[in-house]
């Protein structure tokens, strides 16, 4: 009866983990692929148009089988018509909620936690087939950020 109770329990902690892995695979493949911004407020204010003055709507989130790495790489033309390009690593965490960017390298290009080598963490609000809305708290402020493939 003792084995009987141990390789039900064993059993249900693989199934609990297999599942959890599964999950954050399934979210994982979700995240990547190519995006337009289409709503970005900070402390509750539109702040778009200043995001454009500053950055391209362009996201793209990527696996870097070179550096094997996971890519966010901001690349476009802003409303000024500068051309930008900003890279970020990532990573999703354990919790399948929370996203971790850090830049890859030191540039005056950015606005807010995006550019330089500027780190910040994002809580997933929704991640459905073709939106990615996350929210942060960077420097004192509330960033939330909507992204549309």
């Amino acid at each position: 009866m003792k084995k009987v109770i141990l390789i039900l329990i064993a059993s249900s902690i693989f199934i609990m983990f297999a599942c959890r892995k599964y999950e954050y695979n399934k979210n994982l493949k979700k995240i990547y692929g190519t995006y337009t911004v289409t709503n970005y407020t900070v402390d509750g204010i539109d702040s778009l148009s200043l995001f454009k003055d500053s950055l391209s709507t362009n996201f793209d989130f990527y696996f870097n089988e070179t550096d094997e790495m996971t890519i966010l790489k901001i690349e476009g033309y802003t409303t000024l018509l500068k051309k930008i390009l900003v890279k970020h690593g990532w990573g999703l965490l354990a919790d399948n909620k929370t996203l971790n960017f850090h830049g890859l390298y030191n540039s005056i290009i950015g606005t807010g936690p995006f550019g330089g080598k500027k780190e910040s963490t994002w809580t997933i609000i929704d991640l459905s087939k073709n939106n990615l809305i996350m929210q942060t708290t960077y420097n004192g402020k509330q960033y939330n950020i909507e992204l549309r493939k």
